[in-house]
């Protein structure tokens, strides 16, 4: 049976024009991590409150280990006793230290207990060394593994973080998404992140889902969701993504034969990886060389195969380009598109 199981999940807020969010539907099984992605306003805000119960739904059903989630107006105090939500401003108590904030979570539960617990996620979250300390001593990286401890204290099924690094440093969101990651995973805590952020979904989670004006398009592994989205948008959304009509290449295609498996209506989706620079005799396409980005790692290179078909090609940094190229596709890599 899955912890959480969403249905068919809607809600409109007075005065909008559109659902934020409109006939969602996922599951998760126990200690699962679900990275949500969306740009800004695409409703992973209005998901995560609705998952917390602080919001009731206009339609569908949220349930917790098989029984259904009561909004606010069927509760007194809104929320759910084993579900809890991270802010991505951490909200702790500014007056008190690190110790008072976690143990506030557990102050209906015996000292023993509350001791007992308090140890335990101290370790957990590595916050030893900073059980004295008041909030406005601690760094941003931080203060988020002391909000990530106030929450696992008293042992929820579901977590939910919004936006656990928006605030952070390059630096220390890398260690802090190491850390995070290590602590949900060995708190067998099921998890519910939100983030604009691609690397963060594909790197941190078992599944991903691409929210889009509301609607969930697509969730799936994160390989699956990288190398066969299932929309345009999906395929946009995780970069460097190559969207062309099967119908401007065959014009092109030096080897036409490599097309027919797709229909000529359809769009394919070509990851700049998928495509290396080759001899002619190896090639699917010409192309003309346009620009050059250097990005660390890797150069990505603008080629021209056609009047308005561009595309991206990944090669290492120090790769020099003559005027006329040749590519080679990866077609076992390359998707088809729904639009």
């Amino acid at each position: 049976m899955s912890l959480l199981s969403v249905r068919r999940l809607s809600k409109t807020y007075p005065g909008q024009n559109r659902p934020a969010v409109e006939d969602v539907s996922f599951s998760l099984r126990k200690g699962e991590v679900f990275g949500l992605v969306g740009e800004s306003g695409s409703g992973k805000s209005t998901l995560l409150r609705l998952l917390a119960g602080l919001d009731d739904p206009d339609g569908g059903l949220v349930r917790i280990s098989g029984k259904p989630m009561a909004g606010p107006k069927d509760r007194l105090v809104p929320g759910h006793p084993d579900v809890r939500l991270v802010h991505q401003d951490f909200r702790l108590l500014p007056n008190v230290r690190v110790e008072e904030n976690i143990t506030y979570a557990l102050r209906g539960y015996d000292a023993a207990y509350r001791e007992a617990r308090l140890n335990a996620v101290l370790q957990l979250c590595d916050l030893q060394v900073l059980r004295h300390q008041m909030p406005r001593q601690l760094s941003g990286g931080e203060a988020q593994r002391v909000a990530l401890a106030c929450a696992l204290a008293d042992e929820p099924a579901l977590l939910l973080l919004d936006e656990p690094f928006s605030n952070l440093d390059p630096l220390r969101r890398i260690r802090l998404k190491r850390d995070l990651a290590g602590i949900v995973r060995r708190s067998g805590t099921t998890a519910v992140f939100v983030t604009h952020d691609t690397a963060d979904a594909l790197s941190l989670s078992d599944k991903v889902g691409v929210l889009h004006q509301g609607r969930l398009l697509q969730t799936a592994p994160p390989h699956e969701i990288y190398n066969r989205p299932a929309t345009v948008y999906v395929a946009a959304f995780f970069g460097h993504a190559n969207v062309t009509l099967v119908s401007s290449l065959q014009k092109i295609a030096r080897r036409p034969g490599v097309l027919s498996r797709f229909g000529l209506s359809a769009s394919l989706c070509v990851r700049a990886e998928h495509v290396r620079f080759c001899k002619p005799p190896e090639a699917d396409f010409a192309a003309r060389p346009l620009a050059t980005h250097y990005l660390g790692a890797y150069s990505l290179h603008e080629v021209r195969l056609a009047p308005g078909v561009v595309w991206q090609v990944s090669a290492p940094p120090d790769f020099g380009l003559p005027k006329s190229v040749f590519l080679q596709v990866d077609w076992e890599k390359v998707s088809g598109l729904a639009g």
